[in-house]
């Protein structure tokens, strides 16, 4: 019986999730298990990477390697490839989360 609740809150949690929330966390799950990383968010987050320099919004998610060290995973605009970065900071130092 608490199956199916948990399965009711999860299907409605995931119908006010945008559609194209989504559809980039499915492209980012399938494109990490490829890469062997292991995505630790529930859904892709849309996150500008340089908004000091002209503003790169990008889908995002938090992922564990092989290693088990945590990192940003980063799709590219086309949707069809992804980017680990184990030091996001580093790279994008002005990064922030952008609604969408």
């Amino acid at each position: 019986m608490g199956k199916k609740k948990n399965a009711k809150i999860t299907e409605s949690s995931n119908a006010s999730v945008n559609p194209t929330v989504l559809a980039a966390t499915d492209k980012i799950r399938v494109l990490c298990a490829a890469a062997a990383l292991v995505p630790t968010n529930k859904f892709a987050v849309m996150k500008d990477l340089h908004p000091e320099a002209g503003h790169e919004n990008r889908f995002t998610s938090w992922a564990k390697n092989e290693k088990g060290e945590k990192g940003l995973v980063v799709l590219d605009p086309m949707g069809d490839s992804i980017k680990f970065y184990s030091n996001p900071e580093l790279k994008f130092p002005a990064m922030r989360t952008v609604k969408c």
